[in-house]
Protein backbone atom coordinates (compact mmCIF):
# COMPACT_ATOMS: atom_id res chain seq x y z
CA UNK A 1 0.00 0.00 0.00
CA UNK A 2 0.78 3.47 -1.16
CA UNK A 3 0.87 6.35 0.80
CA UNK A 4 0.14 9.52 -0.56
CA UNK A 5 2.00 12.75 0.95
CA UNK A 6 -1.55 14.11 2.94
CA UNK A 7 -1.39 10.87 4.82
CA UNK A 8 2.39 10.58 5.38
CA UNK A 9 2.58 14.29 6.72
CA UNK A 10 -0.51 13.36 9.11
CA UNK A 11 1.44 10.31 10.09
CA UNK A 12 4.88 12.07 10.88
CA UNK A 13 2.78 14.65 12.98
CA UNK A 14 1.51 11.88 14.57
CA UNK A 15 5.03 10.68 15.26
CA UNK A 16 6.05 14.22 16.24
CA UNK A 17 3.28 14.15 18.96
CA UNK A 18 4.70 10.52 20.38
CA UNK A 19 8.21 11.27 20.47
CA UNK A 20 7.23 14.87 22.31
CA UNK A 21 5.13 13.34 25.10
CA UNK A 22 7.89 10.58 25.61
CA UNK A 23 10.94 12.94 25.74
CA UNK A 24 8.92 14.73 28.33
CA UNK A 25 8.02 11.06 30.40
CA UNK A 26 11.82 10.27 30.06
CA UNK A 27 13.19 13.64 30.36
CA UNK A 28 14.83 13.44 27.36
CA UNK A 29 17.37 15.72 26.57
CA UNK A 30 20.14 17.11 24.30
CA UNK A 31 23.26 15.03 24.86
CA UNK A 32 22.26 12.61 27.20
CA UNK A 33 22.85 9.85 25.19
CA UNK A 34 25.47 8.67 27.80
CA UNK A 35 22.66 8.04 30.31
CA UNK A 36 20.33 5.57 28.07
CA UNK A 37 23.31 3.67 27.13
CA UNK A 38 23.83 3.01 30.76
CA UNK A 39 20.63 1.63 31.70
CA UNK A 40 20.40 -1.95 31.17
CA UNK A 41 18.14 -3.39 28.62
CA UNK A 42 15.48 -4.97 30.88
CA UNK A 43 14.65 -1.59 32.54
CA UNK A 44 10.92 -0.18 31.73
CA UNK A 45 12.59 3.16 31.04
CA UNK A 46 15.67 2.08 29.01
CA UNK A 47 13.00 0.40 26.69
CA UNK A 48 10.30 3.41 26.69
CA UNK A 49 13.73 5.42 25.01
CA UNK A 50 13.59 2.38 22.82
CA UNK A 51 10.59 3.36 21.58
CA UNK A 52 11.11 6.67 21.63
CA UNK A 53 14.30 5.55 19.45
CA UNK A 54 12.01 3.76 17.00
CA UNK A 55 9.62 6.00 16.29
CA UNK A 56 12.21 8.58 15.33
CA UNK A 57 13.82 6.52 13.13
CA UNK A 58 9.91 5.88 11.32
CA UNK A 59 9.72 9.74 11.20
CA UNK A 60 12.84 10.02 9.54
CA UNK A 61 12.45 6.76 6.53
CA UNK A 62 8.75 9.28 6.47
CA UNK A 63 10.99 12.15 5.81
CA UNK A 64 13.44 10.32 3.04
CA UNK A 65 11.23 8.89 1.40
CA UNK A 66 9.27 12.28 0.82
CA UNK A 67 12.12 14.02 -0.39
CA UNK A 68 12.82 11.39 -2.99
Amino acid sequence: MELDQARAIKWMRSFTDVRLALATRLGVEDGDEARWAALPDDDPVSQAHDIYEWVGYLQETLVEALDD
